[in-house]
């Protein structure tokens, strides 16, 4: 008999690696959404928030933490006051034991064609880092990005963007982000999953977040090298790990 397993359906961002972990896991474990009675152990892509915590009080639970919740603040709190008792994360936590383990939750490796058909233009990663309060605004990054480059830009909206409100000069791309990283080579953004994904694919990527905020004279870089068609690679390991690492600690 497989052992038993729940995901906790939180944020969009939970909602959309579900699908993944589901065909990830399914195969060894039995995997049923969370419904807040259920004993066996919790799996959590966490929106770092109190309600979590009131959800999963006394539960057992194992965290999975990929690199865009380092953006919260608040996480190490989260952590201490969740309780979880396995924690698999991309970086060390200074207070934490954690399985540290380089994952790239989108689905890339097995359904998208590498090599991308674009290399002259540049699709944009939006995120809502305005509506966030975070300080910092994805518009203002987006023209700075237009005064930087003579290339086509193209902008993928965030699924929390209700609507674009993007500068004259860029358009809006309406397809899947799976169907962007067949097609564009050049991807910029602040720090969104879709570049870890178009590096893990061995796209030309730009992260502001990296060189932020003195970032404009690094992007200028980034556009000059792009006339070169060089390729940016960064290691990431394939995220069937994630399965490896659950049936050391589960099984």
């Amino acid at each position: 008999m497989k052992r038993k397993l729940n995901y906790f359906l939180g944020d969009t961002y939970s909602k959309d690696i579900y699908p993944f972990i589901y065909d990830l896991l399914s195969p060894d474990f039995d995997l049923d959404l969370f419904n807040g009675q259920q004993d066996e152990i919790v799996i959590v892509s966490p929106c770092v928030n109190q309600y979590e915590i009131v959800a999963l009080e006394n539960k057992r639970i194992l965290l999975i933490l990929d690199f865009c919740h380092f953006d919260f603040m608040s996480l190490e709190k989260y952590i201490d006051q969740l309780k979880p008792e396995f924690i698999i994360s991309p970086y060390k936590l200074p207070s934490v034991k954690a399985i540290q383990v380089s994952i790239n939750l989108l689905k890339t490796q097995d359904q998208v064609k590498t090599k991308a058909t674009n290399s002259s233009d540049i699709i944009f990663c939006s995120q809502p880092l305005r509506e966030d309060r975070r300080g910092i605004d994805q518009y203002l990054l987006l023209e700075t990005l237009l005064e930087t480059t003579n290339r086509r830009i193209f902008v993928k909206k965030h699924p929390r963007e209700s609507t674009l409100q993007a500068p004259n000069g860029v358009t809006e791309y309406n397809k899947t982000i799976e169907e962007a990283f067949a097609e564009f080579k050049n991807w910029v953004g602040f720090n969104s999953m879709a570049l870890y994904s178009a590096r893990f694919l061995n796209h030309n990527v730009f992260m502001i977040k990296e060189d932020y905020p003195n970032y404009q004279k690094k992007l200028t870089q980034f556009d000059t090298k792009l006339k070169s068609n060089f390729s940016i690679m960064k290691d990431l390991q394939c995220k069937t790990e994630l399965l490896e690492k659950l049936h050391q600690e589960l099984l």
